[in-house]
Parts: structure tokens; C-alpha cells; sequence
């Protein structure tokens, strides 16, 4: 099979990451939408899927909205199911000053995405079910989940739509990385990497390509590579 993971498109959090850490934690969004940009960003990624030919049959994505969001401007041109996945949401979970937050609830998620299926067990008590945030342990357990029950998945190949630092923990646990491991797989919004399984166990056929994006970011200026990876630092 093949799944196709690809981190949202630019968050309105993402637009912050220059600051510092203090002042970042002080404006972060609980749950932000895309930016302006990310929008653009997801619309090329959309085009560069369909110029390669790429199909699959199922849309998954975190219960979070900047994936949501994502998810719905891929899907206004493949019209395929979409599935709203509890587990595929960002390391830490939905917090903020490292309290833990609820989030939507089913019938909230009904309401605001009629058109979506959502996952069973986000009930009445919202999708996040910690006071506090999640740990990394308990996001590396949650990772071997998710890439076990791809194990068992029927379908031939899916898009999910994701958060970088929970595809970095779900990468590191597809190639064994050590748990102290100071590598990190960043992925750039609307990054796309292919794990395919020929039987045998997930492979990476290829990781992180924003190719579609270089003459957008030529366009406006800015130094993908330096500035991005240097000011990172796993913000959300």
C-alpha cells in the first residue's frame, strides 16, 4: 500500500516562528487555521498531485484545523471520503501553557464538517482527553500505533494530512531511530512524503518534497532552506 503523508499547509502559527520562545508561547493559537500563504501553498501541492497523478482512496487528518482546512481545499478537486483520526494529531496534543484542552466535540465536528466522517472515539468529552500535555513517550506509542494498524489497512493508498513533529516521531519509528536521537525529519508545510508496504514492512520511497513550492518561495523572497530549518525549533 501507499500513504502519502503530508504536513498542512502554513499555519497562522507558523507565521510567528521567528519569535522567540517566550513571545511565541505568548501568541500561539490553541488551534489555528492556514494563513493566506498556506492556502496558496496547498493549492499548488493540490495541482503538483494532480500534474504527477497521484490518487488515493481516502483522505485522513487530524482533528486539528489548520489539517481540517487543508484536507477540504485537497478534497474540493478529488472529492474522495475524508476521515476525521483522533491519533493523527500534533505531539503535545491540544494544550496550551501545557494545559490540556478538549477541543471539538463529535457534534461539534458534525455540525462544522457535515462531510466528513468522524473518527468513533471522539464523543461528547472532545477529541483530547489529557489535562496536560502529552508526553514523548506517550506521542512515540501513539506513533507505533498509527503505523501498526497501517499494517492492517485494506485500502491501497491514502492521504493523510499531518503535523511536523508528530511525522517526525512517526518516521523515527519507521527507520528505528534511537529515542535520544538528536536527528529530526522536518518536513516544510505541504512537504509530501511517500511510506509505501510491499508486505514486507513501511519504506520511505521519498521524504519531504516541496518542489511545487521553490518558485513560489523565489517569488516572495525567502530563503526556504536557511530560514525555515533555522527557526523551526518544533513549533506548531
Amino acid at each position: 500500500m501507499k500513504v502519502y503523508y503530508v504536513r498542512h499547509g502554513q499555519s497562522m502559527n507558523n507565521v510567528i516562528n521567528d519569535l522567540t520562545d517566550q513571545e511565541y508561547e505568548n501568541l500561539r493559537q490553541l488551534d489555528p487555521q492556514i494563513s493566506e500563504q498556506g492556502i496558496k501553498q496547498v493549492k499548488l501541492l493540490t495541482d503538483y498531485l494532480k500534474s504527477r497523478k497521484i490518487e488515493f482512496e481516502e483522505i485522513r487528518c487530524s482533528p486539528q484545523q489548520r489539517a481540517i482546512q487543508t484536507a477540504q481545499l485537497i478534497n474540493e478537486v478529488y472529492k474522495v471520503p475524508v476521515k476525521i483520526q483522533q491519533n493523527l494529531h500534533e505531539k503535545g496534543g491540544n494544550q496550551l501553557q501545557n494545559k490540556g484542552i478538549p477541543g471539538l466535540t463529535r457534534k461539534e465536528f458534525q455540525n462544522k464538517y457535515p462531510e466528513f466522517e468522524i473518527d468513533e472515539i471522539i464523543q461528547d468529552a472532545g477529541w483530547y482527553f489529557q489535562d496536560k500535555r502529552e508526553t514523548d513517550e506517550e506521542c512515540r506509542q501513539r506513533a507505533e500505533k498509527v503505523i501498526q494498524d497501517l499494517h492492517n489497512e485494506k485500502k491501497k493508498s491514502i492521504l493523510i494530512i499531518g503535523h511536523g513533529n508528530f511525522m517526525d516521531m512517526v518516521l523515527g519509528t519507521v527507520c528505528g531511530r534511537a529515542q535520544n536521537s538528536k536527528y529530526f525529519y522536518y518536513h516544510q508545510n505541504c512537504g509530501i512524503t511517500l511510506l509505501k508496504n510491499d508486505g514486507y514492512g513501511f519504506e520511505i520511497d521519498f521524504y519531504n518534497d516541496y518542489s511545487f513550492l521553490e518558485m513560489h518561495y523565489l517569488k516572495t523572497g525567502e530563503d526556504l532552506i536557511l530560514k525555515r530549518l533555522a527557526n523551526y525549533k518544533g513549533k506548531i
